[in-house]
């Protein structure tokens, strides 16, 4: 992160948006519901979504490592979430847990903590440290994650007029929809861009490997009608994840439903079976997956291949390669896929090339650097970047741009 960053987000009833550098609204429906959510379960909101609640439940528990009792309310808001919430012996909300859903996790935990209360005026009380958690689970640390942390600078009560007024164009948008668009890169070589993350099409003799599931079900079911539509008569049979990143994942249970192996880093194997293949409770946002009788009566049919520095896919006239990427800092088990006749490299989060005409980047990234000495360490000749964030580039223009800051790099730690 450089320098300070602004984020302004809003929510009004079913319409949500945030605003841009230049205070333009842009609609985000789809983030409307957990935005109201949030206003239901903050330290105020609270209060009024438990008052209104009609199974509201309140026990008293004795927690010895604190000697202390604290009294605990429990209750459901907006019709299916689930609330607890801790109260200490002066009334103050400090600590409250709940499940959201998540296309990994499924009904993933999401706890929250109210510190530093303080008076803002009036007899009026405002914790001024927030900070949440989310996705505790018992079999797996590798994906519980510090969420936000909030210091409150400045609070404003009985502010005047302060209801919302919705912007038109977010008022008159259309519903958000999947939009995959499929663009042939060689034959066979099908990149499935539309959305902010791609998804790489690659046909075999009899049967179709996709690089990449990202987000969710939603985009996995799109481009799985997009490859059938372009490829029809061959099942997907390998989904190449890339790495364990939710935002890369989150589609990887819709094509595992449909009958695909993923292949993906050995380090990843306990996360897939202890989380992502595991029968997680799902009722917030039930997924295909979950529909299946063996998703909820232990391990499946699904198949998980994993590999160590490197792995191939063939049928004996296409070849795809796998390599693990070494010295990243972003992800240790990221891989990068190479398509040596069609000199087709495919890689995540490393590199997105600039759009025709753009000035290249100020500031060159580590992980650019990364794929630049791993492209050299594994000797690929390379014509083409093909990335799962951005548009596909020429490999003269990632020389161009990368190279001299991978030189300059070397130079320094020498």
């Amino acid at each position: 992160i450089l320098g300070e960053r602004r984020t302004a987000n809003f929510v009004s009833g079913d319409y949500a948006w945030s605003l841009d550098n230049q205070g333009q609204a842009n609609p985000q429906a789809a983030a409307a519901e957990l935005r109201q959510f949030m206003i239901a379960i903050s330290p105020h909101g609270f209060i009024k979504s438990a008052m209104a609640a009609d199974d509201v439940t309140i026990v008293d528990r004795y927690v010895q490592s604190q000697d202390r009792t604290l009294k605990v309310v429990g209750f459901t808001t907006m019709g299916k979430y689930r609330v607890t919430g801790e109260f200490n012996d002066q009334y103050m909300l400090e600590r409250l847990v709940t499940r959201i859903p998540n296309p990994v996790m499924g009904d993933m935990q999401m706890e929250i903590r109210y510190e530093q209360w303080r008076d803002v005026g009036n007899g009026i009380l405002f914790p001024h440290y927030i900070h949440g958690h989310r996705g505790d689970h018992l079999l797996s640390a590798r994906v519980g994650m510090n969420w936000i942390n909030i210091d409150v600078s400045e609070v404003s009560i009985n502010v005047a007029n302060a209801a919302l007024t919705v912007p038109d164009n977010v008022r008159n948008a259309p519903p958000p929809q999947v939009n995959v668009t499929a663009e042939q890169l060689a034959d066979g070589v099908w990149l499935m861009g539309g959305g902010s993350h791609n998804s790489v099409a690659i046909e075999f003799n009899d049967f179709v490997t996709v690089i990449e599931a990202p987000q969710n079900e939603a985009r996995s079911n799109a481009v799985i009608a997009e490859i059938k539509r372009i490829i029809p008569g061959k099942p997907i049979r390998y989904l190449v994840n890339t790495h364990h990143h939710w935002d890369h994942l989150g589609g990887a249970r819709t094509f595992v439903a449909g009958g695909a192996t993923v292949i993906t880093h050995e380090s990843n194997q306990d996360l897939y079976e202890d989380v992502v293949f595991a029968p997680q409770v799902r009722t917030l946002n039930p997924d295909q997956l979950s529909m299946h009788p063996f998703a909820t009566t232990g391990p499946g049919p699904f198949m998980l291949e994993t590999m160590a520095d490197r792995h191939f896919i063939s049928d004996g006239e296409r070849t795809l390669l796998l390599f693990q990427v070494q010295d990243l800092a972003h992800a240790v088990d990221m891989l990068i896929a190479y398509l040596p006749e069609e000199r087709i490299l495919v890689n995540a989060d490393l590199y997105s090339p600039p759009a025709p005409g753009a000035s290249p980047p100020a500031n060159i990234g580590a992980s650019a650097v990364a794929l630049y000495r791993n492209i050299q360490r594994l000797r690929l000749d390379v014509d083409r970047h093909v990335p799962i964030h951005g548009r596909p580039g020429s490999h003269a223009d990632f020389e161009r741009i990368v190279g001299p800051a991978a030189q300059q790099q070397a130079a320094l730690g020498e």
